[in-house]
């Protein structure tokens, strides 16, 4: 990673955090006040969509987990280019961040989009979008709210659909 990807993160990372409770339960509310609604984008990569997304919703709290540190600075120094105040990012695994830190029917939607399909039989334990995960997904969800996916890989839609 670059001098400058460094230099964001350590100026800018913590404007990106997200507040917890004393459980680790993050704060939306206090994230976004006058929010109408928190969307959670699970692997938002380089940040180019994730920026796009939140630059056309304002009024819309997103919320961007990334494993990968280069993906989390590079979203970070978009987002700062782009004055954004709707947009906090987490570094970590989305499972552990759905399980553990997402309030339950705290989220109106989950984005996931190209998620690595995995396409080797023996590494099929490893795509996120099984029963286990998408139960877990749904119970964050507030009333009314949406699992939006997309693959293009066939088989891998094929699975989507059917969990």
């Amino acid at each position: 990673m670059g001098p400058e990807l460094l230099e964001v993160l350590e100026r800018r990372g913590l404007d990106f955090d997200l507040p917890v409770t004393a459980t680790g339960v993050w704060r939306l509310a206090e994230c976004f006040p006058g929010a109408r609604q928190v969307v959670l984008e699970i692997g938002s990569g380089m940040g180019e969509a994730t920026v796009q997304m939140a630059r056309s919703q304002p009024t819309v709290g997103l919320v961007a987990v990334e494993v990968h540190l280069r993906g989390v600075a590079a979203t970070i120094r978009a987002a700062d280019r782009a004055g954004l105040t709707n947009l906090r990012i987490h570094r970590g695994d989305a499972v552990a961040a759905l399980r553990d830190q997402v309030p339950a029917a705290g989220l109106a939607g989950i984005r996931i989009w190209f998620p690595d399909p995995w396409p080797k039989l023996r590494h099929h334990k490893r795509r996120l979008l099984r029963s286990d995960f998408v139960s877990l997904a749904v119970s964050r969800l507030a009333i009314g709210g949406t699992i939006h996916c997309a693959t293009d890989v066939t088989d891998y839609a094929e699975v989507m659909i059917a969990v």
